[in-house]
């Protein structure tokens, strides 16, 4: 999938590897996208165009101390996760606002690849925008811009 399109936001999420620009296209403007199907044209009208990766992510959850204090002062007690391992508190990607949030520090995370992991780090900073979680037996992912 090379983007979403989250109507209720007014966004439009767009893969930047796949992204080559907003261009009038039949009398309406619109984002070219260009992947494995051929070029396709996106109707813009009034949404916002984000155009991030797609992180194919394996942790739904975020690490606390990586979210602004301020989201997770808003949240509920029982939507903060404890690790069972390290007694680490988590927040839900589900639990994030629509609109992402901007990390407070690196987020060390990694991505399920050919059944092995690769680890990487979204730095501090990044506006991360919540996506699928998954579950427990298959590769969640959201989007980082």
């Amino acid at each position: 999938m090379t983007m979403r399109n989250e109507r209720t936001m007014n966004k439009l999420i767009v893969n930047v590897e796949c992204f080559e620009g907003i261009f009038p296209h039949k009398g309406r403007k619109c984002a070219r996208i260009n992947d494995w199907n051929g070029t396709r044209w996106i109707p813009v009208g009034n949404q916002q165009i984000v155009v991030a990766h797609k992180r194919a992510c394996s942790e739904n959850y975020l690490p606390v101390e990586c979210v602004p204090e301020s989201i997770v002062a808003s949240l509920k007690d029982w939507q903060i996760w404890h690790g069972l391992a390290s007694g680490t508190p988590f927040i839900w990607m589900r639990d994030l606002p629509a609109s992402g949030i901007r990390l407070t520090s690196d987020w060390h995370t990694y991505a399920s690849v050919d059944g092995g992991r690769a680890r990487f780090t979204v730095p501090a900073g990044t506006l991360v925008i919540p996506g699928e979680p998954g579950n427990l037996y298959e590769s969640g992912w959201h989007w980082e811009a």
